[in-house]
């Protein structure tokens, strides 16, 4: 078989393999969502917003989103 080539038996087994980063607490995948915190200074006269990506599971989801 000439390199490169994949049989219908490697696409199946490609699309059967689950890439998604598990919880090592709930076993449930991650969900990335991205988390913006609004930040103000001492003074209170401005306001500027703190962006964090965040993975998201059973375990912490009530932590994070409220």
């Amino acid at each position: 078989m000439s390199k490169g080539v994949k049989t219908f038996a490697d696409k199946l087994a490609k699309n059967a393999k689950d890439f998604k980063i598990h919880c090592p607490n709930c076993g449930e995948p991650f969900e990335y969502v991205k988390h913006i915190m609004p930040i103000t200074d001492a003074k209170g006269n401005t306001l500027r917003f703190k962006e964090k990506v965040v993975g998201l599971c059973k375990c912490n989801r009530s932590q994070i989103v409220k």
